[in-house]
């Protein structure tokens, strides 16, 4: 067992941005009491220890920089979490609150704390326990500085209080939810607590914008993963990515409004090109060259008849309130969008264009070719 006291008082008084003459105003003593302490030319009496644990927010375990310190708090939160998965709520409690009393202001304890009565409510479904699973959680964001755990986030957190306040408060549930609502990740369980309260209209313009999300997503994944195998797959590779590929277009057909041109033929339209660079991959240029027609066909269908690239009149399945724009990155309509993914955004990782990107570009180029002389 080692004592680190005079590196954690230094160490925890830099991480709240404090100069010495600050933490000793802050405490009550002299610049030079501090500086001895942090030089371990003299200890504070057990009072001021008190009060320094107290003002970092710490256990005095963790003050005095006890190495055995963090395994016995490990296995206290460990004992927790295995109590509270089988139910045995009665013996968590009392673990819990041994480890409390040790370690009052560790996060990692009060975390820990959350999460027992987190399922104690979601079993017995007692408001008591709800209350003590936020007050916990909350006291946890507190201290989120402590934390070690990728896995654990303010985020996540704070998605757990929302969830806690769900039956019980649904319009703080909702303002919880709004906060980290990043990228629209809680546009779904938004939904579902304002579809609860019977605001079905604002909540079937959350689940459009999830579906927009979604749509998206799928998109770019399924293009990437076929840009990665159309570069370096192996056979069997290339042709799941293939099915991939005719499984989206598939997507997009059944999502699309029919009998008119639309945002949808733009994203069609890049997997063909897609397609036909995993075809070069397989050395089937026929195939290749197909797909390259249908890509151009659907690229000028698309520039010459879409002015905006306008979802809510795209996708079937919307009920937007507002009119949603999507705002092409890739170039200014389907055929630029291609010219410069050919160009720029199939390269190896040496930052080369592959031989089998070169045959798509240059039976794309002589597509092109084609049509303007015809």
């Amino acid at each position: 067992m080692q004592l680190k006291l005079a590196e954690q008082i230094k160490n925890y008084r830099k991480e709240m941005g404090l100069t010495q003459e600050g933490l000793a105003d802050a405490i009550g003593v002299t610049v030079g009491a501090v500086s001895k302490w942090e030089n371990g030319n003299n200890v504070p009496d057990i009072l001021t220890l008190m009060q320094l644990a107290n003002f970092y927010n710490i256990s005095m375990d963790e003050l005095v920089g006890l190495e055995l310190t963090s395994k016995n708090l490990e296995d206290m939160c460990d004992k927790v979490e295995e109590l509270a998965r089988k139910h045995e709520f009665e013996e968590a409690v009392i673990e819990a609150n041994n480890a409390l009393t040790r370690f009052p202001n560790n996060f990692k304890v009060i975390y820990t704390c959350g999460n027992l009565y987190y399922y104690k409510y979601m079993a017995r479904l007692d408001k008591k326990d709800s209350e003590k699973a936020i007050s916990y959680y909350e006291m946890a964001l507190e201290r989120i500085k402590q934390n070690t755990d990728e896995e654990i986030s303010e985020y996540s957190i704070k998605g757990k209080i929302a969830f806690l306040y769900k039956d019980t408060d649904p319009e703080k549930a909702i303002e919880q939810l709004k906060q980290i609502n990043y990228d629209g990740s809680n546009n779904v369980p938004i939904a579902i607590i304002l579809m609860n309260q019977g605001k079905v209209e604002e909540a079937l313009d959350y689940f459009s914008h999830t579906l927009i999300n979604c749509f998206s997503n799928q998109l770019n994944t399924i293009f990437s993963i076929g840009n990665a195998f159309s570069i370096m797959g192996k056979k069997a590779d290339v042709l799941k990515a293939i099915d991939m590929v005719d499984v989206e277009m598939q997507f997009i057909d059944g999502s699309a409004v029919e009998g008119k041109v639309n945002f949808c033929y733009k994203p069609k339209s890049f997997l063909y090109i897609e397609k036909a660079c995993l075809y070069s991959r397989l050395g089937e240029t026929e195939e290749m060259k197909e797909c390259v027609k249908k890509a151009y066909e659907l690229a000028k269908e698309y520039d010459t008849s879409c002015e905006v690239d306008d979802i809510n009149s795209s996708i079937k399945f919307l009920f937007l309130k507002d009119k949603v724009i999507s705002h092409g990155t890739s170039g200014k309509g389907a055929i630029d969008s291609i010219d410069n993914i050919l160009q720029y955004r199939l390269k190896d990782r040496d930052g080369k264009i592959p031989k089998q990107i070169n045959a798509v570009i240059k039976a794309w180029n002589e597509q092109k070719k084609f049509i303007i002389d015809e």
